[in-house]
């Protein structure tokens, strides 16, 4: 395939190219004799790019990017000489598109309906039968097309129109299409249209028109987007692709440093109130229910689970009589419970299984033990 360099290359010999516009017909009423055009008229370079910032081809944007050509138009309206009638050339007038000429109450006229675009009119002034005219015709088309039926040319309908044929033709697809630069060459039909007034004894006042019809080369440069890329419009049918899911999240992956069993969360340090264990219910302050807490680490065995009952159990062994106190002395066994479990906490950090301080002393043989 071309690029577009050198595409615009050959556009660009074509368009210096003398005898580029092709004569295709006239329409000359009762007074006209002929509309001439003497000048060179050039092929119509338009550009087209898409400007859309998707990179979808459902999502293009097709605008003219070109300014509007603008075709200077010079040539001579000729009028019919009478023997019997006064004739002259009056106006001149660019115009594109389909036109003809009809019959009108003045004389005959211009049919515009299928016109798209057309120069001012020049006034030719005098009363001459022969008559110069050079006329700036700008070429005024759409910059841009939202489908349907549109009148007239429109550059960017082109460039549609061409997609579509390039994908049913099995070429390739959209996005293939929008993004490779080429150039369309078509041709839009420009009117030299020229009026001529009539007086005679019988008729006066009247107008006469006459246009020359011109094929004018127009090349298309589409300039390709290469971010163009192809959408998957469905998903899971046939020939279409599946997404990959995404991976798993950080809290779906084991923290750092734990494998195996070890990934399960730590055990929370269980709540105890009398030495059992409440692993069902949350840690309550101490104070709430008289309980004995004791910050030690969490050590696994029979050894974790009676380090507070020794304590808890002498004291329940003492004679009931010696328990017999009033609320100073009741206040006083939970000074011993407190005292004794923190022995038992640091016997089982350094090694020892029993306190060897605070115990009762053991009777002395031959001697009778103490009163209370």
């Amino acid at each position: 395939m071309k690029t577009l360099t050198s595409l615009l290359a050959g556009a660009t010999v074509m368009a210096l190219s003398p005898g580029v516009a092709i004569a295709d017909g006239s329409d000359m009423s009762f007074a006209v004799h002929d509309i001439l055009v003497t000048s060179n008229i050039p092929a119509i370079n338009i550009s087209v790019r898409n400007l859309s910032p998707s990179p979808f081809p459902a999502m293009r944007n097709l605008r003219v990017t070109s300014p509007t050509p603008v075709l200077n138009v010079a040539g001579q309206v000729w009028c019919k000489s009478f023997q019997n009638a006064h004739t002259r050339a009056d106006e001149a007038q660019v115009m594109f598109g389909n036109a003809s000429v009809i019959s009108a109450p003045n004389g005959a006229d211009v049919l515009t309906v299928g016109t798209w675009s057309a120069s001012p009119v020049a006034q030719l002034g005098a009363n001459e039968t022969l008559r110069n005219y050079n006329i700036a015709a700008p070429v005024n088309f759409p910059d841009h097309w939202n489908g349907g039926f549109a009148l007239g040319f429109n550059p960017v309908r082109e460039v549609e129109e061409r997609m579509q044929q390039f994908v049913q033709n099995g070429a390739g697809t959209e996005a293939d299409f929008l993004r490779t630069d080429d150039v369309f060459e078509t041709t839009i039909t420009m009117n030299a249209v020229g009026w001529c007034e009539y007086d005679s004894q019988n008729l006066s006042n009247k107008r006469y028109a006459g246009l020359r019809q011109i094929e004018v080369p127009v090349h298309i440069f589409y300039h390709g987007d290469d971010d163009i890329e192809d959408q998957v419009t469905s998903v899971g049918s046939r020939g279409t692709i599946q997404a990959p899911p995404p991976p798993p999240g950080p809290s779906y992956a084991p923290p750092p440093g734990r494998r195996g069993r070890d990934a399960t969360p730590p055990r929370s340090p269980s709540s105890r109130q009398g030495g059992t264990r409440r692993p069902d219910r949350e840690r309550e302050p101490a104070e709430a229910h008289g309980d004995v807490y004791i910050a030690i680490p969490d050590i696994d065995g029979e050894d974790s689970e009676g380090l507070i009952v020794p304590a808890v159990q002498r004291q329940q062994d003492e004679p009931e009589a010696d328990r017999r106190t009033d609320d100073r002395d009741r206040s006083g066994i939970g000074d011993t419970i407190r005292r004794e479990a923190a022995r038992a906490a640091i016997g089982a950090l350094f090694g020892s299984g029993r306190s060897s301080r605070g115990s009762s002393p053991r009777p002395q043989p031959g001697r009778p033990p103490r009163g209370r």
